[in-house]
């Protein structure tokens, strides 16, 4: 009787090796080290001053599997690098009968799914049994190149999206660092800026009512998100009425991910949270879009770490946030400023969310695909 042709039954695995840590260093030199951290970001921060076998060098294309967390498969494009443990390196071990494209494409599905059987502990663990184990059938040869002919197009586009978003950020950082080079011919605090003391907002949420006001986190900043915000009782606002935002407010973390940025546009009304600040500049004066930008250039970010505190959880005084200093130019210059910093934002905003837009087509069609609901012609 024939071996039934499932995905399981054709892999090649190679687990990485349990490099001793005393040869890591930050310092890029050596060999760069694939560590289950680097997978998505593809770009090794820790390096290897040890020897080491060839066996475990990892290539440009090569397809890594993180062992642990959340389990994600990725097509290597971070320079050569050693494998280290806990993350595994998986190839066909039949071209003839599993395509590598094909393998790629549909690896994932079948991880998420062990992902989820997995039993809860502090970190899901993947075993190479759990790989050899996948009972998938495998479609006909010409069958799974077709597929992954499709599903990489839809790659392709991705990727030139992300090209897209890598310039234009570079571009806008050149700008804004450009931009606030040099001082303007005016300069004043951040609270001096402001028609009102600059301040976080709710502390405790245990207010007995109906949930009816809008609260804004960390978590809805940057981008600004108001579509999932917390809600609040009427009567907690009431107490917290120092803290309410109105349209043109900016909004800026100040524990934790200190420095996300959000503007409050027309039409809405709410709440902060404690770990936000509120800062409701005086519009004969500055611009908030302005003042957006300045903290997201590299003098607002130097600004920011010099007044940062905290060990374990980096916070902003708000104390030391009223007294920043900042210059800045006449309203005219600034409104000239933000119109073309705003477009480079319009921009990336319709990049990010083309690729949106691709990645949901890519999953829907792989759902179709991959689960043989619909066929390929070849």
């Amino acid at each position: 009787m024939s071996e039934r042709r499932v995905l399981g039954n054709y892999l090649e695995l190679l687990s990485g090796f349990p490099f001793s840590s005393t040869d890591f260093t930050s310092e890029r030199k050596g060999t760069p080290l694939i560590r289950i951290r680097d997978l998505l970001k593809q770009d090794p921060e820790t390096y290897f001053m040890g020897s080491h076998e060839d066996a475990f060098l990892i290539s440009r294309g090569d397809l890594l599997i993180g062992m642990d967390g959340d389990f994600n498969a990725v097509k290597w494009q971070g320079p050569v690098a050693l494998l280290n443990q806990r993350v595994c390196k998986v190839t066909t071990r039949d071209p003839f009968i599993l395509d590598q494209d094909f393998l790629y494409h549909s690896l994932q599905p079948h991880l998420d799914r062990i992902h989820e059987g997995t039993a809860q502990t502090t970190v899901k663990h993947l075993s190479t049994k759990d790989l050899y184990g996948i009972d998938a059938e495998l479609p006909p040869l010409p069958e799974q190149k077709k597929i992954a002919e499709i599903l990489s197009g839809i790659d392709r586009q991705i990727a030139l999206c992300h090209q897209k978003i890598n310039a234009v950020t570079s571009e806008k950082k050149a700008l804004l660092n450009h931009l606030f080079m040099t001082p303007f011919e005016a300069e004043a605090s951040l609270q001096e800026l402001c028609e009102e003391d600059i301040c976080y907002g709710v502390l405790q949420y245990n207010e007995a009512g109906e949930a009816t006001i809008p609260v804004i986190q960390i978590r809805n900043l940057e981008p600004l998100d108001l579509s999932k915000t917390k809600m609040i009782p009427a009567s907690l606002d009431q107490k917290y009425s120092r803290s309410r935002v109105i349209a043109g407010d900016l909004l800026i973390s100040v524990k934790g991910s200190i420095g996300k940025i959000g503007i409050i546009p027309k039409g809405f009304a709410g709440n902060i949270s404690r770990d936000i600040a509120r800062v409701r500049t005086r519009s004969s004066v500055v611009l908030p879009h302005f003042l957006k930008h300045w903290f997201a250039s590299d003098s607002g970010i130097d600004a920011l770490s010099r007044i940062e505190v905290g060990t374990t959880r980096a916070e902003l005084s708000i104390c030391k946030l009223r007294t920043l200093r900042i210059s800045y130019p006449c309203l005219e210059n600034q409104a000239k400023a933000c119109i073309i910093i705003n477009s480079l934002d319009e921009t990336l905003l319709a990049l990010d969310r083309q690729v949106g837009k691709y990645n949901f087509l890519k999953k829907a069609i792989s759902i179709d695909l991959l689960s043989g609901r619909k066929r390929v012609s070849v």
